[in-house]
């Protein structure tokens, strides 16, 4: 639904096959497993089309993302310095820098992913959401059918 008709992306769709055959690998692993095939494909799918996100550095200071830290992430600009009062995204430097890595091993890093490429993709979807979440589910479901 990002894509405009006839473009090719030939790298998109090869990250898009490597998704699906690890999808499809991971079927029986855990559900950590298959999310951080998913956050990987979603972070290369917004770095394809030229909406990567700022995943090293403050957008307001420019110095190096703290591990430690708490940062808002502003749509279209990026981590600024964390605001509770601000209706960014709240994301821990060590997330950002994970997703940067595209090394999600720690549980609360994925959590926290998920909440931003689901906040991410549905500010650039607008009304056209993705039902590839649906189709996903299903597909788990299918597979577990079967196997019962």
């Amino acid at each position: 639904r990002l894509l405009q008709r006839h473009d090719a992306h030939p790298i998109l769709f090869s990250h898009y096959s490597e998704a699906l055959r690890s999808l499809g690998a991971a079927q029986g692993e855990n559900t950590a497993a298959q999310e951080r095939i998913l956050r990987t494909f979603e972070k290369r799918l917004l770095d394809e089309l030229g909406y990567g996100l700022m995943l090293d550095h403050a957008a307001d200071t420019g110095a190096a993302l703290q591990p430690g830290q708490r940062y808002s992430y502003e749509l279209e600009r990026g981590p600024v310095a964390y605001n509770e009062r601000s209706a960014s995204i709240a994301v821990s430097g060590a997330t950002l820098l994970a997703l940067g890595r595209l090394d999600l091993t720690d549980e609360q890093c994925l959590r926290e992913a998920k909440r931003l490429m689901r906040t991410v993709l549905a500010h650039y979807l607008g009304d056209k959401p993705l039902h590839s979440r649906e189709l996903f589910q299903r597909s788990v479901r299918h597979a577990h059918d079967v196997k019962a």
